[in-house]
């Protein structure tokens, strides 16, 4: 199954890039006007080198399948985790259109570190994977479509309503209002 990529880098981020493209074509613009043999090339070179070095860098993405969650990008902490039967997916809608998305499970052992567990400390479960994304209601929006929550109706009910619970065909979603925040449970009942 294809997965559902969710964007993790902070868009205005990206405005440092203006200043390297202004000094790029500024350097092209006056590249003529020099005298000499190697004229503007290493600055215009140097300049083209730093965008692509910038672009790849705040380049973040991550990835949600049935098989695994993962950071997708270059300079990421390249942290994965196996999703599998008995494991939740938690997202947490902050505000700002900033999403948590943290995946709960265990891995056959108890945590013997107190800050593994998480906040419920239920079922000896550790987070096995951390990151943040930007898009608000749209990333849970599509995360809950891909995991099998198709009606609208159902979509609606798990964005307002506190303390809905409904069992799909491999996942059992459960919504919650978690310090002024809502949050969306995903347990997947069924190892895909």
């Amino acid at each position: 199954m294809k997965a559902v990529y969710i964007y993790a880098s902070r868009l205005r981020a990206f405005w440092v890039l203006v200043p390297m493209s202004m000094l790029l074509m500024l350097s092209i613009s006056f590249n003529d006007t020099v005298d000499g043999a190697i004229k503007l090339y290493p600055l215009i070179l140097f300049s083209i080198g730093a965008i692509i070095f910038t672009f790849v860098y705040l380049f973040r993405f991550i990835s949600v399948s049935y098989s695994e969650i993962k950071y997708i990008g270059r300079f990421t902490s390249r942290d994965s985790a196996t999703v599998n039967a008995g494991k939740t997916l938690v997202i947490d809608i902050l505000e700002k259109k900033r999403v948590s998305v943290r995946l709960f499970g265990n891995e056959g052992y108890n945590p013997e570190i107190k800050w593994l567990t998480n906040e419920d400390g239920e079922d000896g479960d550790v987070c096995l994977f951390r990151g943040k994304a930007y898009g608000g209601e749209s990333v849970a929006i599509s995360l809950l479509r891909y995991f099998g929550v198709e009606d609208y109706a159902d979509l609606d009910a798990i964005l307002s309503e506190d303390g809905f619970v409904k069992s799909y065909e491999n996942v059992t979603v459960r919504s919650l209002t978690e310090l002024e925040h809502r949050q969306i449970r995903i347990k997947f009942d069924k190892t895909v």
